[in-house]
């Protein structure tokens, strides 16, 4: 296990490129303060109190999918890639198709859930 640096903003991020889709990126964010992760790069505008998880669309196929460390779960993290392969597909203009559906949320889950398990 390698050790990762927080960012700036006292969380952990990764980018996920699906190549496929022009390089769309995901970044992924773990933190222990899911409003200020969010407000740092979003601002205010759209944050939902008590949340477990955000995914925000970014400009130029970009996006982030934000994780609350005391409440993430599987579960939650199969969630939240959804939408974020659901709005990666739709920006792509792309079919939601099973096949290409199921292979990049299965992609991108393992990433997500990878990058939790090295969270110290």
């Amino acid at each position: 296990m390698r050790k990762l640096k927080k960012t700036k903003y006292n969380d952990y991020e990764k980018d996920i490129t699906f190549p496929v889709f022009v390089g769309y990126r995901v970044h992924v964010v773990f933190t222990d303060d899911l409003r200020k992760s969010r407000i740092a790069r979003y601002g205010d505008k759209g944050l939902s109190e008590d949340a477990a998880a955000l995914h925000c669309v970014a400009k130029n196929g970009n996006a982030h999918l934000f994780f609350d460390l005391s409440k993430v779960s599987t579960g939650i993290i199969a969630h939240e890639s959804w939408h974020a392969v659901r709005r990666m597909l739709e920006w792509a203009g792309a079919e939601l198709d099973n096949e290409v559906v199921a292979y990049h949320l299965g992609y991108i889950v393992g990433l997500v859930f990878d990058f939790w398990l090295d969270i110290p």
